[in-house]
């Protein structure tokens, strides 16, 4: 039971055995993409709208009603991390259906999906640890946000590096087989 939002930070959203269900979700997705192909784009736009008003409810929702750890630790605990995987599948028959010629929009999203999981493997596990090593949290709002910057910067370079010279490597090999 967490009594705090830092502590179910730690010992229960970052702990990877309990979110597994995220990844179920998108299993489940999958199969319904390819089982019920036209309802799957029939109800894009529906499934968008109800995921962005569970997502409002989650996010804007919770805080206006004070719906704490401390407080509700039912809703934290079960209920509120699945509800956050299924507010996102709600959206995957929008996004799936999504086309773009527009480079702006296009470059950053076939960047982030192609270094998606070399950007998993590093942000928290490595890049975010070596950041609370080093740097400052008595920094000022300034700081804060440079340091936030920099994170997010070393991360995508970091990752793209991980991508080009180790992940596609021996995803070519896998392909050439």
């Amino acid at each position: 039971m967490t009594t705090n939002l830092d502590e179910w930070n730690v010992s229960l959203k970052s702990v990877m055995i309990y979110r597994l269900d995220a990844i179920f979700m998108g299993v489940l997705c999958a199969w319904i993409s390819i089982n019920y192909a036209k309802k799957w784009t029939e109800f894009k736009l529906s499934f968008a709208i109800v995921g962005g008003l569970i997502m409002l409810l989650m996010y804007f929702g919770m805080g206006y009603l004070q719906i704490l750890p401390t407080t509700f630790p039912f809703v934290w605990n079960v209920v509120y991390l699945p509800l956050a995987s299924l507010s996102i599948a709600f959206f995957i028959p929008f996004f799936s259906q999504l086309e773009t010629t527009i480079s702006v929009v296009k470059k950053p999203i076939v960047f982030i999906s192609k270094t998606s999981y070399s950007i998993y493997l590093l942000h928290y596990s490595v890049i975010l640890q070596l950041f609370m090593l080093f740097v400052d949290r008595e920094a000022t709002l300034l700081q804060l946000h440079c340091i936030t910057a920099l994170y997010l910067a070393t991360t995508l370079i970091l990752s793209y590096v991980l991508y080009r010279f180790f992940e596609k490597p021996i995803m070519d090999l896998r392909d050439n087989c």
